[in-house]
């Protein structure tokens, strides 16, 4: 219920499940499909990401860094990826390590500073 509660109970977890806003709240965002927070904070706390990744983070990372949930069976799917995360510790890693040295707020500026004062 708090934020304070939320980074606590993420920093703990092993799986964060994220979808684009575009599938969860529609009247929202209609159909842009687009990178969100939750995405960059589930890596830098080295969670394993379930769900989909919007094609702008695709994009940016130059790979899937979400394993697609499987909508066939997504409860069993957890529980299978739970008694084997450490076969997903690579990608939590390279995730972690992708958003560590590419996608944070100073290289944002970096890039938005460039357009804006070039």
């Amino acid at each position: 219920p708090t934020k304070a509660g939320f980074l606590d109970g993420l920093a703990r977890a092993r799986i964060s499940i994220c979808f684009p806003s575009s599938l969860t709240h529609p009247e929202w965002s209609g159909g842009v499909e687009t990178l969100t927070s939750r995405y960059l904070q589930s890596m830098l706390s080295k969670c394993l990401i379930v769900g989909q990744a919007p094609k702008d983070l695709v994009e940016l990372f130059g790979y899937d860094p979400v394993v697609p949930v499987d909508w066939r069976n997504p409860a069993g799917q957890l529980l299978d990826i739970l008694a084997r995360f450490a076969d997903y510790l690579p990608l939590v890693e390279k995730n972690y390590a992708e958003t560590c040295s590419k996608h944070t707020w100073g290289h944002r500026w970096q890039q938005i500073a460039g357009i804006l004062f070039s």
